[in-house]
């Protein structure tokens, strides 16, 4: 009798660690982190978004019927699970006011965030300037993210995005999709 309910007990226990491995640390957008990449992709179009993969990336344009408007959301893989997702706002013309009512509804439903700023540089010698709101600790992290580049550049516009992140689905996080 004791043996089988040690039997039961590490069966359980495996069963339950199994789970919690396979949770994702965010739902947002109809997608759950550690989802695989051909699963995603098949979903969203199922749902009637338009998809193109690319490298390391996923692109999905989604219609809001009720807006009438697009959306895009990125999404990023790492061993081919979702670990990323992000959705540029007011792509056309991001304001001040924008920004703020957004920052304003995210402190009012999370607390308070950790500012970060960071200077990216680009290939032109210029660079993108960001500063990050950022809610949650790793592996689980929600961004606001505000960015502009230093100096004007052609075709190239300041901009808002949401973020959210798991990096329990990456062994390590490679630099360029941190």
């Amino acid at each position: 009798m004791r043996h089988q309910r040690a039997v039961w007990m590490v069966v359980t226990l495996t069963i339950f660690a199994v789970w919690v491995s396979n949770c994702g640390a965010f739902e947002v957008w109809g997608f759950t982190s550690g989802t695989n990449r051909a699963a995603v992709e098949s979903q969203a179009r199922l749902e009637g978004d338009q998809v193109k993969a690319l490298a390391g990336v996923t692109a999905i344009n989604r219609f809001d019927k009720g807006s009438g408007t697009w959306s895009v959301l990125l999404l990023q893989f790492c061993d081919d699970r979702l670990f990323k997702i992000g959705k540029p706002r007011n792509i056309n013309s991001p304001s001040a006011a924008d920004f703020l009512n957004t920052l304003y509804g995210y402190i009012e439903e999370r607390g308070s965030p950790t500012v970060l700023v960071a200077r990216n540089p680009l290939p032109n010698g210029n660079s993108i300037e960001e500063i990050e709101y950022r809610w949650g600790d790793p592996p689980d992290t929600t961004s606001l993210i505000f960015n502009t580049p230093a100096h004007p550049v052609e075709n190239v516009i300041p901009g808002i995005r949401e973020e959210h992140r798991d990096t329990t689905q990456c062994a390590k996080v490679p630099d360029h999709l941190r």
